[in-house]
C-alpha cells in the first residue's frame, strides 16, 4: 500500500470523526433537554452545584476545584463554564489552579480560602501562592487565611505591599499558634465595606481601624497569651457598632477599672451573643450591654478562686432569660453534661426536639438558643468551702434548672460524666411535666432517675393478690399496685414519658454500683410494669454499653413495645 493510499484512509478517518462529533452535537441539541437551556440558567445550576459541595464539605480549597467535573460532560457545558467568570471566583490554594482561576475569573470579586497549613511552616514554600493571591487584594471580597505562626510575618508583608482591599467585606484569620495583628495591617484608614470579622488565635487591639462601627459580625477568639486591655477600651470600641448582629468574645481580655462603673453600651441590632472568660468578667460585661431579645445566647464561664467569681449569682440572669432570649419560653429540649474536664457543667437548651437518629444516641447538633457552661478547679472547691459556697456539679445543676422555664421541655439529655455526688432528681427535674424522652448516662445518674420513678409508685407490695368472689371465678386485684385504691389513684410523674435511653450502666448493680440491695434493673422492671398497667407505658427502651442479659430482655419485652440494645 503506497503513501497516498494511507493518506486517503487518514483523511477518511478524520472526516468520520468530524461527522461523528457533528452528529453528537446535533443529537444533544435536538433531544438533550439540558443542552437547550439558556446560558444564564446553566450558570445558575453550576452555582447551585458549587453551593451543595460547599455545604457537604466537598468544595475543596486545595488542589483542583471539586466542581469542575461538570465541564467534562459535554462541549456546551464546558464552553458555558469557561465563559462565566463568576464560576471561577472561589480561589483554591494550588500552584496551577490558583493562577488559572484568577485568569478565568476576569475582573469579578474573589472569594479566597488561603489554606497554608498544607504548604508547611517554611516561608519559601508558601511565598509563590501568597504573593500570587494577595497581589489581587483589591479584587478580594472574602479572605480566609489559615497557617502556622512562622509564616504570618511573611503574609503580613505581602498584605502591606498589596493594593488597598477596596471590596473586602469578610475577613477570617486563623493562626496555628498565635499572631498579633498590627493596627496598620490594611492601612491606617477604616474599611467601611468590611462587615464580618472572625479571628482565631489572633490578638488585635481594640483601637484597630478595622474594628469600626459598620461591623455586622465580630468573632474574636484570641490566643492564651495576649495583651490585656481595659474594659473601657472594649466598651468604647463596641459603642458605635449599631449594626452588629453577632458578637463572640472568647477569653475576655478586659481589666476592669473604676471608669467602667457607669459605662453602658447599646447594641440595638444584636441577635446572637457568645461570651467566654472568667465568671466575674462575663457577668460584668453582660451587665454593661443592652440589646433587644436575642435569638441565641451562649455563656462559658470559668469559676476562679477569687471572691468575685465565687459570689456571682447566675440565678438573676437565668430568671431573666425569657426577657433576654426571645424564644426562651418555648424550650423543648434540654441537655446537661460536662465539658472536657470533670469539674464542669454544660447546659444547652433548644426550642425544637432533635430529629430521630439511628439508635437514638446522637444529641442535638443545631446551635442551642441558650447555652451555659461552667468549669472550675479543685482549688475553686476549697475556696468556696471557706466562704460557705458549694461548687460542685449537683450544686450548680439544681439552681440553674430551677430558674429555667422547663415546663414544656419534652426531651432531656442527662449525661454528666462525674461519678461523684449525683443530683436530687425530683428537686431538679420534678417540674418537667411534659417530658416524653429521657437519655441518661452513668450509674449514679441513671440510678437517680430510676429511684425517682420507683419512689413515685409509692411504697407497697408489688405483687398481685388473687381472691375468689361469690361467683367462684378467680379474679386479680390490681388496686394496691400503687399503694392505694383505684378510686383515688396517685397521679404519676411524667405522664407523657414514652422513651427511655440508658448508657454506660450496670443493670445488675444499684445506684452506687453496689451489688447489695435493689439493682437498677429491679427498679426499671417494676417501673415499666406498673406504668404499663396504669396506661402510661414506656414504648421504647434503649441500652448502650449496659449489657442486659437475655433474661432481662425477655422480661422487659413483655411490657415494652420496642427494646434496643448493643452486644457489648
Amino acid at each position: 500500500m503506497d503513501f497516498s493510499t494511507c493518506q486517503g484512509i487518514d483523511a477518511r478517518i478524520d472526516q468520520l470523526a468530524e461527522e461523528l462529533s457533528s452528529l453528537k452535537t446535533y443529537r444533544n441539541a435536538k433531544f438533550a433537554l439540558t443542552s437547550r437551556l439558556p446560558t444564564e440558567i446553566l450558570i445558575d445550576i453550576f452555582l447551585h452545584y458549587q453551593a451543595l459541595l460547599s455545604e457537604t464539605g466537598d468544595l475543596l480549597v486545595c488542589g483542583a476545584p471539586g466542581w469542575i467535573d461538570v465541564t467534562y460532560v459535554c462541549r456546551s457545558w464546558r464552553q458555558t463554564a469557561l465563559g462565566a467568570p463568576i464560576l471561577w471566583t472561589h480561589i483554591v490554594t494550588d500552584e496551577h489552579w490558583t493562577q488559572e482561576m484568577m485568569r478565568r475569573s476576569d475582573t469579578a470579586s474573589l472569594v479566597v480560602n488561603l489554606d497554608l497549613c498544607r504548604q508547611g511552616t517554611r516561608e519559601q514554600r508558601v511565598e509563590p501562592v501568597v504573593k500570587l493571591i494577595l497581589n489581587q487584594l483589591d479584587r478580594i471580597c472574602s479572605l480566609t487565611i489559615h497557617g502556622f505562626s512562622s509564616i504570618w510575618q511573611h503574609v503580613q508583608q505581602c498584605i502591606k505591599a498589596a493594593p488597598t482591599p477596596l471590596r473586602l467585606s469578610s475577613l477570617t484569620m486563623t493562626c496555628v499558634g498565635s499572631y498579633h495583628i498590627p493596627d496598620d495591617l490594611f492601612g491606617e484608614q477604616p474599611l467601611p465595606q468590611l462587615t464580618r470579622i472572625n479571628l482565631h488565635n489572633c490578638d488585635i487591639q481594640w483601637t484597630s481601624p478595622i474594628l469600626h462601627g459598620g461591623l455586622v459580625t465580630l468573632k474574636l477568639w484570641p490566643p492564651y497569651i495576649r495583651d490585656l486591655q481595659t474594659a473601657e477600651r472594649v466598651l468604647s470600641a463596641l459603642s458605635p457598632m449599631a449594626m452588629l448582629k453577632e458578637l463572640v468574645l472568647d477569653r475576655l481580655p478586659a481589666r476592669f477599672g473604676h471608669k467602667t462603673s457607669n459605662m453602658h453600651v447599646a447594641l440595638p441590632s444584636l441577635s446572637s451573643l457568645h461570651l467566654s472568660g472568667g465568671m466575674a468578667e462575663c457577668a460584668f460585661l453582660l451587665s454593661r450591654l443592652s440589646f433587644p431579645p436575642l435569638a441565641r445566647l451562649s455563656l462559658l464561664c470559668e469559676i476562679g478562686i477569687v471572691e468575685g467569681d465565687l459570689k456571682v449569682d447566675l440565678s438573676w440572669l437565668l430568671s431573666k432569660l425569657p426577657q433576654i432570649v426571645s424564644s426562651a419560653r418555648e424550650l423543648r429540649t434540654l441537655s446537661i453534661k460536662q465539658l472536657n474536664t470533670a469539674l464542669s457543667l454544660k447546659i444547652d437548651c433548644w426550642t425544637a426536639c432533635p430529629p430521630p437518629t439511628a439508635g437514638g444516641w446522637t444529641e442535638p447538633t443545631p446551635a442551642a438558643v441558650f447555652s451555659l457552661g461552667l468549669w472550675w478547679t479543685p482549688e475553686t472547691v476549697y475556696a468556696g468551702k471557706d466562704i460557705g459556697v458549694n461548687i460542685s456539679v449537683p450544686a450548680c445543676i439544681e439552681p440553674a434548672v430551677a430558674a429555667l422555664p422547663v415546663g414544656q421541655v419534652t426531651d432531656l439529655f442527662m449525661h454528666p460524666l462525674e461519678e461523684g455526688p449525683v443530683v436530687d432528681w425530683m428537686a431538679c427535674f420534678g417540674r418537667m411535666d411534659a417530658l416524653r424522652k429521657v437519655w441518661v448516662r452513668g450509674q449514679g445518674t441513671s440510678g437517680a432517675l430510676l429511684k425517682a420513678l420507683y419512689d413515685d409508685l409509692r411504697p407497697g407490695e408489688m405483687s398481685t393478690r388473687t381472691h375468689l368472689p361469690a361467683s367462684g371465678t378467680a379474679q386479680t386485684d390490681l388496686s394496691h399496685l400503687i399503694g392505694g385504691s383505684t378510686k383515688e389513684e396517685h397521679t404519676m410523674m411524667y405522664p407523657d414519658l414514652r422513651d427511655l435511653s440508658f448508657e454506660a450502666i450496670n443493670l445488675k448493680k444499684g445506684q452506687w454500683g453496689q451489688m447489695a440491695g435493689p439493682s437498677c434493673f429491679s427498679w426499671l422492671q417494676k417501673v415499666v410494669r406498673v406504668r404499663h398497667q396504669r396506661g402510661l407505658p414506656i414504648h421504647t427502651l434503649r441500652f448502650r454499653e449496659c449489657s442486659p442479659t437475655e433474661r432481662m430482655a425477655i422480661q422487659l419485652e413483655k411490657v415494652v413495645l420496642q427494646l434496643e440494645y448493643d452486644d457489648t
